[in-house]
């Protein structure tokens, strides 16, 4: 049986982190500040006025925004792969305890010790800096965090057709799924992102806790009552009712005409891909988390099925590109 060897360096520096992960603080008073939400709304600095977050029929009902400055000492991280469920959960957040989550992104003009913020998103673009060994900030949050993890296989289908439609104004997606142009490529380092990333904040978290997107869309309210307990915050059963009634509406989506390929991914890619996902299934287990719902990862399978296949190395991990504003958001 032969394997192809992983292309990337999935082995960051161990952390020492070896305690059971911890709720936050309980914090069932917690409510966001009308002064400070208007404040970032004029401005722009910190929500955008057209933010589709803000047409959610419950964030119009019951509002919603940023906490009063200094209401959190520590910061926590919303950390995830681009196109996990990231905007469809910060939407579930917004819309049940009425808190807007910010970004880290250099863009972000949110001052980084304000404790204004719920969450800080983030996709950890340090474990595909130059050099890498492991990531900064995960020790920047001192592990705090929510991460969500998604199936990769989706995760990169849906990335590769973003950044095709925002980034070089494809009309289509045609030519977006071959492997000459661009798409062998872009699997290798997003495969490597997704990983690292995983690893990273699996071995490192030490507050917070792991969500599966998957487990989101099958098991809605027994996770969103795990992420209100795991946050510290009160339910309203009000605005829980009007969030379960709109769970489904679509949340940063691609135009019609963008339609998903049904399997774009060669043998040797599904290799790779699924000794990504063991790997991080093994991370899991080590520290005693409940596993990835493999069962629901289409594209996945266990790499023992992949008798004898050789795939040469024709790629490397590239570093973070220059993001361009809206690209990889």
């Amino acid at each position: 049986m032969t394997h192809v060897l992983s292309t990337f360096n999935t082995t960051p520096l161990v952390r020492s982190v070896i305690e059971p992960l911890l709720p936050f603080d309980p914090m069932p008073e917690l409510k966001f500040d009308i002064e400070m939400t208007a404040i970032g709304i004029k401005n722009e600095e910190i929500i955008r006025k057209k933010d589709e977050l803000y047409s959610l029929p419950c964030v119009k009902k019951y509002g919603g925004g940023l906490l009063k400055n200094g209401t959190l000492k520590k910061r926590r991280a919303f950390v995830s792969y681009p196109r996990s469920g990231n905007t469809w959960t910060k939407g579930l957040i917004l819309s049940l305890f009425g808190f807007y989550i910010t970004g880290s992104s250099a863009r972000s003009k949110v001052p980084k010790d304000c404790g204004c913020t719920l969450l800080t998103k983030t996709h950890d673009y340090s474990v595909l800096r130059e050099n890498y060994t492991r990531s900064l900030e995960v020790d920047q949050f001192d592990g705090n965090a929510i991460l969500l993890i998604r199936n990769p296989f989706r995760s990169f289908i849906s990335r590769r057709a973003l950044i095709q439609q925002r980034c070089e104004h494809a009309l289509n997606l045609d030519d977006s799924y071959i492997q000459e142009k661009g798409w062998g490529q872009f699997v290798v380092s997003a495969t490597a992102h997704w990983e690292r990333l995983a690893l990273e904040w699996i071995r490192g978290i030490k507050r917070g806790g792991i969500f599966y997107y998957e487990n989101f869309l099958r098991n809605y309210e027994p996770e969103v009552e795990r992420l209100a307990s795991t946050l510290g915050l009160t339910i309203d059963p009000e605005r829980y009712q009007c969030a379960i009634g709109q769970r489904n509406i679509p949340l940063h989506t691609l135009p019609e005409q963008f339609v998903y390929p049904s399997d774009p991914y060669t043998e040797c890619q599904k290799l790779t891909i699924s000794q990504a996902i063991e790997r991080v299934q093994m991370a899991l287990k080590e520290r005693n988390f409940d596993p990835l719902p493999l069962e629901s990862y289409q594209f996945y399978q266990p790499t023992e099925e992949f008798c004898n296949l050789e795939c040469p190395i024709e790629y490397t991990v590239e570093v973070v590109p220059q993001i361009r504003p809206g690209c990889y958001a």
